[in-house]
């Protein structure tokens, strides 16, 4: 603080006064650190922008293939479904006058059941279109995000401070 001082101020006339000479002043010095701080910063943000979208294009990926083997399961259940319909419809059609009402209740146990079998599956594919449907919003938060992100750093500082003002105060500050 105090050479702080001493050149800013002359021992015998003290009056204030400005150091021009650029290497004394370290300028250069400060101009080489805040480029290499501003180049770091942006490779960084840069390699998390490339990383995050590698995973959220993993998640969709596996989101995706989650989804078509439940709807491979859907098909083959649905497919069992018929086949087991028509098993059915064809066994109590030969055996109806002799045991009538114990083959009702063993179709109607086993359409419950297959119905049952076919309500899971449907829920299963919901939920998997629901994950791959959060995963794309996501996405397209993040893209949106970033766009906004680059256009802000393009502007000079003076559209900055106007545009955080302006944020400021619409969110009700002041």
């Amino acid at each position: 603080m105090k050479n702080l001082i001493s050149i800013l101020l002359s021992a015998e006339e003290y009056r204030f006064s400005f150091n021009f000479n650029l290497l004394e002043t370290n300028v250069i010095n400060i101009v080489l650190l805040l480029a290499f701080l501003i180049y770091a910063a942006s490779t960084n943000f840069k390699l998390t922008l490339e990383r995050r979208k590698a995973e959220i294009v993993d998640s969709l990926s596996f989101a995706q293939s989650d989804f078509l083997k439940s709807l491979n399961y859907y098909k083959a259940s649905k497919f069992d479904l018929d086949k087991s319909l028509t098993h059915l419809q064809s066994w109590r059609s030969l055996y109806l006058e002799e045991k009538k009402e114990e083959i009702a209740l063993k179709h109607k146990n086993a359409k419950q059941k297959i119905l049952n079998q076919f309500i899971v599956t449907e829920n299963l594919i919901k939920n998997f279109e629901a994950k791959a449907f959060i995963s794309i919003e996501r996405y397209i938060i993040l893209r949106v995000a970033c766009q906004i992100l680059r256009k802000f750093f393009c502007l000079s500082k003076k559209d900055q401070s106007k545009l955080l003002e302006q944020i400021i105060f619409n969110l009700g500050g002041v």
